[in-house]
């Protein structure tokens, strides 16, 4: 009787550590999920995301922009930086995408009877930095096309209208309060 309660004991224990070792490992394992998930939402590898965890399947159309923005970032850094120039051209193009990013952002919380105009002007931004991507990947090696630098310039024009058109608008909402 003795020894069958010894070995219940026993038992026991190594359920109990097993356990415990089970908990721990499922914790850690939902933290490396979660670390994994903040990453995934970067706009720009090793900058921390901005925009909201539920974007990463969301169908709303500031999600699917910024998803396409992440896709047009990666195919940039797929290329490394073994060209000549490519990193001010890369540094440049996540610059815009993050301004980007932001407006993104801020697009979300406009009422919904502006929201169409707003989301048509940054989808055509989105649809610049998805060009410039693409000419940038399919450049000849070595060779900085100046029509990038122009397309970067002419991107850069197009989100600083974007920002004083929406500063105008916020400028007009208030003023109806």
């Amino acid at each position: 009787m003795a020894t069958v309660l010894v070995i219940l004991l026993v038992v026991a224990a190594l359920g109990a550590v097993l356990l415990g070792a089970g908990g721990f490992a499922f914790l850690s394992g939902a933290k490396a999920v979660g670390r994994n998930a903040k990453k995934s939402m970067e706009l720009v590898p090793g900058t921390p995301a901005k925009a909201p965890a539920n974007w990463f399947g969301s169908h709303e159309p500031e999600a699917k922009l910024f998803r396409r923005l992440q896709e047009a970032i990666r195919g940039v850094h797929s290329l490394g930086q073994e060209q000549p120039g490519s990193l001010e051209t890369v540094m440049s193009i996540e610059r815009q995408a993050l301004r980007l990013e932001e407006q993104l952002m801020a697009a979300g919380h406009i009422a919904d009877r502006l929201k169409p105009d707003v989301l048509s002007q940054l989808e055509g931004a989105v649809a610049q930095i998805e060009e410039i991507a693409a000419a940038v990947i399919g450049r000849e090696s070595g060779m900085l096309g100046s029509g990038v630098k122009k397309e970067l310039d002419e991107l850069a024009e197009r989100l600083q209208l974007i920002d004083r058109a929406r500063a105008e608008l916020d400028e007009g909402e208030t003023g109806l309060a």
